[in-house]
């Protein structure tokens, strides 16, 4: 008897479905090394790639609102570098989605959180809220299956 597959992610950009009994092992199949790092390398791991993913997602909302009609402060949050920087800011009022990387962020360390309804906050501490993140911002789709509906296939 084999077990059905409690996770599955479908990659929104080649609709490859991904299916896995651990979030874990899902994580070690899309992040190329993350099964054979440390724990603070597989941490850097899923930073970097959320951070990657932000910065040409929030490239591509400021070419396509246009960087003449946002101010200076605000390309200034917008285009920093999320794999090195975290930017110190009050609020976000913008209608434009602002990525963050939470980790920049209090209670991760002491820079004070931002206040605004449009930012998105990316988090690589786990495998799962890294996946949550990937989810958030558009490019995949996780999906869990209810432990209670989980039977032995024949």
């Amino acid at each position: 008897m084999t077990r059905n597959r409690e996770f599955a992610l479908i990659d929104n950009t080649t609709q490859e479905v991904t299916t896995s009994d651990s979030i874990l092992e899902l994580t070690d199949s899309i992040l190329a090394g993350h099964g054979t790092e440390t724990a603070d390398g597989r941490l850097a791991l899923r930073h970097d790639a959320l951070a990657d993913r932000a910065n040409t997602l929030q490239a591509l909302i400021v070419a396509d609102a246009g960087a003449e009609a946002l101010g200076e402060d605000a390309l200034t949050v917008m285009l920093h570098d999320r794999r090195t920087e975290t930017v110190i800011f009050d609020g976000w009022e913008s209608v434009l989605p602002l990525f963050l990387m939470a980790t920049g962020y209090a209670p991760f360390t002491d820079v004070p959180r931002p206040s605004g309804a449009t930012i998105v906050w990316l988090d690589p501490l786990t495998e799962r809220t890294f996946l949550d993140s990937l989810a958030r911002l558009g490019a995949v789709q996780l999906f869990v299956a209810d432990p209670d509906t989980l039977e032995d296939a024949a």
